[in-house]
């Protein structure tokens, strides 16, 4: 299998195919990692390109790097399944206004 990230010193270079990820599950996946690392996200033609530095003292290593991955899939999924609902939860939304609405004036 092609490795997709590198280690340098203590810094992991990640490289994530934009086809499969898009900027947004890149950026909410560091966010979820902010409290223990630094990131610089860059991208090349084909590729998001993640820089990630370990806050304090800590070493960067090929477990963080796979946390990060898991995060990836995790946010992927996450954000996959708030666009196939978005739907229900706004038509539950308009229902919950609507029906306010008629216990509101009922009360007038």
């Amino acid at each position: 299998m092609k490795s997709n990230f590198e280690i340098n010193g203590n810094e992991a270079i990640i490289k994530i195919n934009k086809n499969i990820y898009s900027k947004e599950i890149v950026v909410q996946t560091t966010y979820v990692l902010l409290d223990k690392y630094y990131f610089l996200i860059d991208c090349e033609e084909e590729y998001w390109i993640v820089s990630m530095i370990p806050k304090e003292d800590a070493k960067i290593s090929e477990k963080s790097v796979f946390r990060f991955f898991d995060e990836l899939i995790e946010s992927s999924s996450y954000l996959d399944q708030m666009k196939n609902t978005s739907e229900i939860r706004q038509m539950i939304l308009e229902r919950a206004i609507l029906t306010q609405g008629v216990s509101n004036s009922d009360e007038e």
